[in-house]
């Protein structure tokens, strides 16, 4: 009777498991290793890896947020995210023990970042979600590429894309206009620059510049005329589509880097 009881549980666990395989879709994500960062810049190598089944991966997708700070940091590592804004250091601590875990197929992913108020990442003149893509007909694949983010000053904060073949393109990065929860930004040209009325405690709200976050210290609004500058979290993901319950699923996140604005030149 114990031999016979052994041989059914060991066959119920090959079944438990040879059903539940196609539960656990692995989505390669960007690892930090990947990613190169300096004061402006941050350059993301894009590799192709055969874990990631093609019928699953769509494209990479960007979470961004702005803060709003009275401190001017040129240069500056984790440590110092609490000094430029306290709700950078609270965001970047909640997201950071999902960056290189060990999860498949989260579908949450999404969730985390906009509680937490973050915005996709848009480009001037071309659909992100296309440029960041496995290569749909017509377009040039993403994959074993190189993405530049260059906050440089005297231009416009931008993303520059080395192909596998040599090639580049360039696009000027664009602040969100909030797709299905839609606010009007300010200033309306949405460049990722320092401007006084990106900065405007009046214009951060719901409506208005929902992808920026004021600066509060010890529970006190910090006063306006004392914040001067503006810093932008930028993470990355890769996103998929499960095909037989047709969500939207995800890589885990990579930190880009945190930027430092640059002033209108203009």
């Amino acid at each position: 009777m114990p031999i016979k009881r052994n041989i059914l549980i060991f066959f119920g666990i090959i079944f438990l498991f040879s059903c539940g395989l196609e539960d656990y879709i692995y989505i390669f994500p960007v690892h930090d290793s990947d990613i190169v960062r300096s004061a402006d810049r941050a350059i993301v190598q894009i590799t192709n890896d055969n874990d990631t089944p093609e019928k699953y991966f769509r494209n990479y997708i960007i979470f961004y947020k702005i803060y709003v700070s009275d401190i001017y940091l040129p240069s500056f590592t984790v440590e110092n995210y609490s000094q430029i804004n306290p709700l950078l250091s609270s965001n970047h601590n909640t997201i950071r023990p999902f960056i290189g875990s060990e999860i498949f197929g989260n579908r949450n992913l999404d969730n985390i970042f906009r509680d937490l108020r973050f915005r996709y990442l848009e480009l001037d003149g071309a659909n992100i979600d296309f440029i960041l893509s496995e290569g749909l007909p017509g377009g040039t694949p993403i994959f074993n590429s190189t993405l530049t983010f260059d906050f440089t000053s005297n231009k416009h904060p931008n993303l520059t894309i080395t192909y596998q073949n040599g090639s580049t393109a360039s696009y000027n990065l664009f602040r969100s206009t909030g797709g299905n929860v839609p606010f009007n930004p300010l200033p309306e040209h949405r460049y990722f620059l320092n401007d006084p009325v990106l900065r405007a405690r009046e214009n951060i709200s719901d409506e208005r510049n929902a992808d920026v976050s004021d600066l509060i210290k010890d529970n006190n609004p910090v006063p306006e005329a004392d914040i001067l500058y503006s810093y932008v979290a930028m993470y990355i993901a890769a996103v998929g589509l499960d095909s037989v319950t047709y969500q939207y699923i995800y890589s885990t996140p990579s930190l880009v880097n945190v930027f430092l604005l640059p002033d209108p030149w203009y």
